[in-house]
């Protein structure tokens, strides 16, 4: 792809391809999203299904999206033809490209003594930095950041955090005034986490690491039994299976993902834990875990790595040397997955590709 922003061509999902919300619209619902733009920006044929889809602002947090879901919410909570409703709500606050904003990140870390502000603006040059240390297919993306320097950026990252969560504490508060919060099933999730020179990288997308990987996913049910912690891995794609078996409509056909209600309940379900990143064709990375164990491949350069995320959370210790079975045995895994989606691994190799600036 051209690396200029005005000559980029953006993939849409294709029309034939049933969205969530399409499927719950079909189903009686009314849909509503109130987003940060940038990647789930309608253009990309995420806002299908919605009668309403705020994504006017890029990197926007929830100081801009709550206060437009809150008001329609209070709109349309009591109308006949929305009584069962859809409402995605979303932001980037902890995001690089979001900034603080009830207080700068040095009065938030008061602290540090350091040269660095905090500042979206900065956090950008580092995390380019970062990646431009990519010279080969293969490398690791490396930065400079003293570790002073990383813990201020990580309390920054706190600090952003805590700010992100008052939000969504308003945003809940109203649930309750409106009497929803007691009738509507609510999901909770990220869709990646951050690193902070855990792998000598900054931001994320550069690794498949368990910074990456680990990510908040809660579900709250009207009536439910009390809070419980699954601690089998389980996958952000379970998150809408999981929603239409607790709300008794039929299952999505032809998705990867299932519901989680049968786990919740005890029972075993086979759940293949896989990821990939292409970050901005930075990088070209596809990981699978079995157990306690991941292989992480990298297509450019057939670098396999394996860790044992139970005793290795930090993965600082590669196993494929050591334990070269499991390492293949997961890789098959890998291959296998890719060649299901009709991709072939080998077409990645060595290759090197202009990197998309945007985003």
């Amino acid at each position: 792809p051209n690396t200029n922003q005005d000559d980029l061509v953006f993939a849409r999902l294709a029309d034939d391809i049933p969205t969530f919300s399409e499927k719950m619209v079909g189903a009686g619902f009314n849909a509503a999203a109130f987003t940060g733009g940038a990647g789930v920006s309608g253009k990309f044929g995420y806002n299908r299904g919605f009668s309403t889809y705020l994504d006017d602002k890029v990197f926007a947090g929830m100081d801009y999206s709550g206060p437009a879901a809150e008001a329609w919410l209070r709109e349309n909570h009591a109308k006949p033809d929305a009584a069962h409703f859809l409402l995605f709500f979303h932001g980037y606050d902890v995001h690089g490209q979001h900034p603080l904003i009830d207080q700068t990140p040095r009065a938030a870390v008061p602290t540090y003594t350091g040269k660095m502000d905090g500042s979206i603006e900065e956090q950008a040059k580092l995390r380019e930095a970062g990646l431009a240390e990519i010279k080969n297919p293969g490398d690791p993306a490396n930065g400079d950041i003293s570790p002073e320097d990383t813990a201020f950026l990580l309390a920054v990252y706190d600090a952003k955090v805590k700010e992100a969560d008052a939000r969504l504490g308003k945003f809940v508060a109203t649930l309750k005034e409106l009497g929803l919060y007691d009738t509507s099933i609510i999901v909770l999730l990220a869709d990646h986490g951050e690193e902070f020179m855990e792998h000598d990288y900054l931001d994320h997308g550069a690794t498949l690491c368990q910074h990456q990987l680990h990510v908040p996913l809660s579900f709250r049910f009207p009536n439910g039994e009390g809070a419980q912690v699954i601690k089998t891995p389980v996958r952000t794609i379970d998150a809408s299976p999981t929603v239409f078996d607790a709300l008794g409509l039929p299952p999505i056909a032809d998705v990867d993902g299932k519901s989680l209600i049968p786990l919740i309940r005890g029972e075993k379900v086979d759940l293949p834990i896989r990821a990939e990143s292409d970050y901005r064709l930075f990088v070209r990375l596809r990981a699978a875990r079995v157990g306690d164990k991941k292989v992480i491949l990298d297509l450019q350069d057939g670098q396999k790595t394996l860790f044992d995320v139970a005793a290795d959370p930090q993965e600082s210790n590669d196993l494929s040397v050591a334990d070269p079975k499991t390492t293949y045995e997961i890789e098959q895994d890998v291959r296998a997955w890719m060649s299901a989606m009709k991709v072939d691994p080998a077409q990645y190799l060595g290759k090197r590709e202009e990197t998309i600036k945007i985003f």
